[in-house]
């Protein structure tokens, strides 16, 4: 009987043995990859920070773009969908609204205009969200609508 009750307890630990054992996932198989090209309707391109906001839970994330960087990198969690959008880190727009044109931040947003290369036609200037997956790899991508006045982009 002893025999019995031996072999019931170690089958019984045994399931968890291999619970305790198992590896998690890997985080990167959570993660997508953007490879950004800054962009600035200028012959120079000013220090930004790019923006990324979680449509569903609302969290924002960023990285910072030196002035005349080539490119940058954001890793993101995924699956999600995201509305992109960039702000200048100095003062360089005019305020239209203001007579004595007072320097702002300038704000730009990934809109259905930017994902069509700013086709000069486009009049859609509505945020395109982008779904990312899991292990998804995006280059090249770049924020380019700066058709919004800083009211209508969204703010960090």
């Amino acid at each position: 009987m002893n025999n019995k009750l031996l072999t019931v307890v170690v089958l019984s630990i045994l399931p968890l043995s291999n619970t305790a054992i198992a590896k998690p996932s890997s985080t990167k198989a959570n993660t997508a990859t953007v490879y950004g090209k800054p962009y600035y309707p200028s012959d120079y391109t000013p220090e930004m920070t790019v923006y990324a906001r979680d449509l569903k839970s609302g969290k924002t994330y960023s990285v910072n773009v030196p002035d005349s960087a080539p490119r940058y990198k954001i890793k993101l969690p995924a699956p999600a969908t995201y509305v992109f959008f960039s702000w200048t880190k100095d003062r360089l727009g005019t305020n239209v609204d203001d007579p004595e044109g007072l320097y702002r931040k300038v704000g730009a947003l990934y809109s259905h205009c930017s994902a069509t290369v700013l086709d000069v036609t486009c009049d859609n200037h509505s945020p395109e969200p982008v779904a990312l997956k899991p292990n998804q790899v995006i280059r090249d991508f770049q924020i380019s609508d700066y058709y919004y006045d800083k009211d209508q982009v969204p703010q960090p």
